[in-house]
């Protein structure tokens, strides 16, 4: 599927022109190749929020799927020298007098240590408008250097319902570990994670430099630490590299393909989940689980070669965005053609994380800044 696309796509890497220039100047009423984007002459980057809407060191954004709320994950808590992770929300973002909340839990030391990635899933239940999300943590499990570290890490499970997140089981007296609905532990440095089906998610697994998908199944209610039923299948086929402090985002396309940006590869890879086979058992470290298991025979290509540091991708329709955070450049690259349609550089210290928001505009953060923008394409 992709493989003509490379020799189209490496020829278009660096190019920083605004292809839509030639027609603006002879007068033509012109189409930006990227409407998202729209034109140098007219697109806007908009400051949204900053270190004084308690931004401290974001590393992912996502849209909640049934509420008008967009989600900012920061690296760090409510007291930056721990280590868990917090989210700052946004309450109706791209109305005129949109509103940011802060939220963290108690005992994100652990269940969001370090947190690299999120994504959101589906409905608790029928008819409900609470959805879980999953986290990945870039961390060893070391208590911010209270203890060794002993790897006992991988994708945590939350509930998006603000009456539970950061809520319940907070802090003493309460012995149980938070809001948290449930967590495996067998990828340590985890840099990326989206979803799949149910309470699926696939992982950028840093530690052992390949994909696992991991199924939480029924979770084990708030605070609590069941994992017996939890699945997890390493596809040890995709090797990805982690690159220390720069997640490795991933996406969802056409129902069957993980897309991944193999940021320490300088490359975007996909797997196709609908590939591959049980090829061992595997022992699982610190929890006993209903399967852990390595699979291989999994088809999996590279999509897109020759960038700098990959990070961010974000998906609309067969476009993908990809922030890269060696560049500070937004690539959009369209997958059913195999091309380059445009380029725009950011000027962020630091890119991270990328997303497209219901109406169309694409937002990212800048992590060294400590900023949410947008792009406005047409002022």
């Amino acid at each position: 599927m992709f493989a003509s696309a490379l020799l189209i796509a490496s020829s278009l890497i660096g190019c920083t022109d605004d292809p839509a220039e030639e027609n603006l100047d002879s007068g033509e009423a012109a189409v930006a190749p990227v409407p998202a984007f729209g034109f140098i002459e007219t697109r806007q980057w908009v400051l949204v929020g900053s270190a004084d809407d308690d931004l401290d060191t974001p590393r992912d954004l996502a849209f909640h799927p049934d509420r008008d709320e967009l989600w900012v994950m920061n690296r760090y808590g409510a007291d930056s020298t721990l280590d868990g992770a917090s989210h700052v929300i946004w309450f109706g973002p791209e109305t005129d007098a949109p509103t940011a909340e802060f939220h963290s839990d108690y005992h994100a030391y652990h269940f969001m240590a370090h947190a690299s990635a999120m994504a959101f899933g589906e409905a608790l239940y029928p008819g409900s408008t609470e959805v879980n999300f999953a986290t990945c943590q870039e961390s060893r499990n070391d208590y911010d250097g209270y203890t060794s570290p002993d790897n006992f890490m991988g994708p945590a499970l939350w509930s998006s319902d603000l009456s539970v997140y950061g809520v319940v089981n907070q802090g003493p007296p309460s012995q149980l570990g938070g809001s948290h609905l449930d967590m495996l532990h067998q990828s340590p440095d985890c840099m990326g994670i989206v979803h799949e089906t149910g309470n699926a998610y696939w992982v950028f697994d840093g530690d052992d430099g390949n994909l696992v998908r991991y199924d939480f199944a029924e979770d084990h209610d708030a605070g609590h630490d069941d994992h017996s039923d939890g699945i997890v299948r390493r596809y040890t086929d995709a090797s990805v590299t982690r690159v220390p402090d720069v997640p490795s985002h991933m996406v969802f396309y056409d129902s069957r393909l993980v897309l991944v940006a193999d940021s320490g590869g300088g490359r975007i890879i996909s797997l196709d989940v609908h590939t591959g086979e049980f090829s061992k058992n595997l022992s699982a470290y610190g929890e006993y689980l209903a399967e852990y298991s390595e699979y291989t025979g999994a088809t999996v290509e590279t999509v897109l070669e020759g960038l700098d540091t990959p990070s961010g991708l974000a998906l609309d329709g067969d476009v993908l965005f990809i922030g890269d955070q060696g560049t500070g450049e937004i690539i959009a690259y369209d997958l059913a053609a195999g091309v380059e349609l445009d380029r725009v550089s950011t000027g962020a210290r630091s890119l991270g994380a990328i997303t497209i928001s219901p109406e169309g505009r694409v937002w990212y953060i800048d992590t060294g800044a400590n900023e949410l923008r947008y792009i406005e394409p047409n002022p």
